[in-house]
């Protein structure tokens, strides 16, 4: 009689492998879809962030040796507090974008787990503030006409091209990073095609990219 031993050889691609090692299990993202966890996330990185400003402050501001303005202390802490409240709200908002979207190209969709995805994202693009910090003391805190600190192609533009900056400040391995995440997480949340799912998060990333474009233009136009 011979007996049958399981096969404990990893399935799915190399890329499947590596998603489930790094990406949320397929049942938080499907009907068990939660929220708690990358608003947490959020969270806790924003006071991180806040703290690290308020601790690295004179570090921060351009030749003056005393520090942020005390000012700034409590509004740093304000802001943190809501940072996982604007969170939430852009990824009900992507959500609802990403389910329609889905909806007119006939594909199945549930709001739930792509909100949860989309959440999810958030607390990725998180990972900025940190970045941004890292980017500002290896520049010495310099800072050029008050434009957000190069983290991608940003680099290379002119801050005083408004609306060109703004467009490359939305390609960063942040950003990337973010496309990535998402197509997978659609893909598999719904589920539906990768190709559907990394257009969905491309379309999704070219709203975000043109909002902050027209932010750029209304606050000052190109230079």
């Amino acid at each position: 009689m011979t007996s049958t031993i399981p096969s404990t050889e990893p399935t799915g691609t190399r890329w499947d492998r590596l998603a489930r090692l790094v990406l949320p299990p397929a049942d938080t993202l499907g009907g068990r879809a939660t929220v708690a966890t990358p608003v947490m996330i959020i969270l806790i990185v924003a006071l991180a962030t806040a703290a690290a400003t308020q601790a690295w402050g004179w570090r921060l501001t351009s030749g003056e040796t005393g520090g942020l303005p005390e000012s700034m202390h409590s509004l740093i802490w304000v802001a943190a507090g809501l940072t996982p409240v604007f969170a939430t709200l852009r990824a009900g908002v992507l959500a609802l974008l990403a389910w329609a979207i889905l909806v007119l190209v006939g594909a199945p969709a549930r709001v739930r787990p792509l909100f949860s995805a989309l959440l999810y994202g958030e607390a990725l693009l998180s990972l900025e503030g940190p970045g941004v910090l890292v980017t500002l003391l290896l520049q010495g805190g310099t800072r050029t006409h008050g434009a957000p600190v190069p983290t991608g192609l940003d680099f290379f533009v002119d801050p005083a091209h408004r609306a060109l900056f703004a467009a490359a400040h939305g390609i960063t391995p942040f950003h990337i990073a973010w496309v990535l995440f998402i197509a997978h997480a659609v893909a598999r949340s719904c589920p539906t095609s990768r190709g559907r799912g990394l257009a969905v998060a491309g379309a999704l990333w070219l709203l975000v990219v043109g909002v902050g474009v027209l932010r750029a233009y209304l606050a000052g136009g190109v230079a």
